[in-house]
């Protein structure tokens, strides 16, 4: 009976529990040390199908960088992966960010200086809704008769003399509609 060292009992239980592991978690798992932190942020692994890696990108222009470095990427990643990959496909297709959606609406907010200067306060919730009908005529009429309610205590353009929401008229002094024509 020959005794083994620690080492070598190590790499072998090392080697059985990765080759257990599913492809896609071990990706996961080295995907930033393959790629770098700076990409990972705009970067979300998908699925790995017929052995090939498709990976969501937050931009076009990320899809088009990271497929140029396509070679490269799969060398580093293969070498954690018991079956090597053939291929990695980068697209915006599903991308999908909570975090990054919260910034960009944060970034909006901060432009804007808040909310959008069109944006109205909710309406009281004494108005009845209206119900919604099939026929064509009854549902423009509600349409009609819902937006001169909405539209009533508005303020109105000094151009153009239509509603417009108080955070226009403050920003621009007219309208959105008339305030584009100037620009």
């Amino acid at each position: 009976m020959s005794l083994n060292s620690i080492d070598r009992i190590l790499a072998i239980a090392f080697g059985q529990s990765r080759a257990q592991q599913q492809p896609f978690q071990i990706a996961l798992q080295y995907w930033s040390q393959v790629v770098g932190s700076a990409v990972v942020p705009h970067t979300q692994l998908l699925s790995i199908q017929k052995n090939v890696l498709w990976v969501a990108t937050s931009s076009a222009a990320w899809a088009q960088t990271l497929t140029m470095e396509r070679s490269r990427i799969l060398t580093k990643l293969n070498v954690y992966l018991p079956n090597p990959l053939t291929d990695i496909r980068f697209s915006t297709a599903q991308w999908q960010r909570p975090e990054t959606i919260a910034k960009e609406r944060e970034v909006s907010d901060n432009f804007f200086g808040g909310a959008h200067p069109s944006t109205l306060a909710p309406t009281s919730s004494s108005q009845a809704k209206p119900t919604k009908s099939n026929d064509p005529q009854t549902a423009f009429s509600q349409w009609v008769k819902t937006t001169q309610q909405k539209n009533h205590n508005l303020p109105l353009c000094p151009q153009c003399q239509a509603p417009t929401p108080p955070g226009e008229l403050q920003r621009w002094r007219v309208c959105c509609m008339c305030a584009v024509k100037e620009f």
